[in-house]
């Protein structure tokens, strides 16, 4: 009978002794886990600061700007401020007016894509004719709100160009580095519709219009 109890006291000591094993197995794999996984999250925000420093290195080194402003919001939702087209003359800019692409909840309606369409066909046209042209867009989410002034027009020198100005709801101003080709490029999914790359003076896309315009065919 002692002999049966002792087996029994011994059996529980090994099942409880491989129990332990398997619970302290199953904690250092979840902490390695835990570990790896906050490895990578690290690398993956170490790599997106080397990209976005990079970004306004560019940006800047290109001629890009960032200034305080005092900005006027228009009862139409565009945002501007006084000296918006600086020392230009606007009465010998055709207007294009102003295309209110305001969406929410990070959808665009039809009646928002047809305005981006009308506003890259605006672009595109008198881009294509070299004619002094300005318009702006407004773009808002749940809690910013930008509107893009952008002017069609040649340099000092007679070099065509687009000066793009972003009015902020904060209060500033980004002037983007001068855009001096444009490009029409079909979607090769629906090949019925074609988008705008704007490049710099370096060759590079500074930006697509419509901005969510995707899959480039050359």
């Amino acid at each position: 009978m002692i002999r049966f109890i002792y087996i029994c006291l011994l059996f529980g000591i090994l099942k409880f002794t491989a129990a332990c094993h398997s619970q302290s197995a199953i904690s250092n794999s979840e902490n390695n886990l835990q570990l790896n996984s906050v490895a990578t999250e690290n690398q993956n925000l170490n790599a997106n600061a080397v990209e976005l420093s990079k970004y306004q290195e560019d940006f800047y080194r290109k001629g890009g700007k960032t200034s305080k402003a005092d900005v006027i919001q228009k009862t139409d939702g565009e945002l501007t401020t006084q000296d918006i087209i600086e020392n230009r003359d606007k009465s010998i800019y055709i207007s294009g007016g102003h295309f209110n692409c305001s969406f929410f909840h990070n959808k665009k309606s039809s009646q928002i894509k047809l305005k981006e369409k009308k506003a890259r066909d605006f672009l595109w046209k008198y881009w294509k004719e070299k004619r002094r042209a300005y318009f702006s867009i407004t773009y808002s989410s749940e809690d910013a709100t930008s509107t893009g002034h952008i002017f069609i027009e040649p340099n000092e020198r007679g070099l065509w160009r687009i000066i793009w100005r972003w009015v902020r709801h904060n209060n500033k101003v980004t002037d983007l580095p001068e855009i001096v080709a444009v490009e029409k490029v079909k979607n090769r999914v629906t090949k019925t519709d074609f988008g705008l790359q704007l490049r710099d003076k370096e060759g590079k896309v500074s930006r697509t219009f419509p901005d969510d315009f995707y899959g480039f065919e050359d």
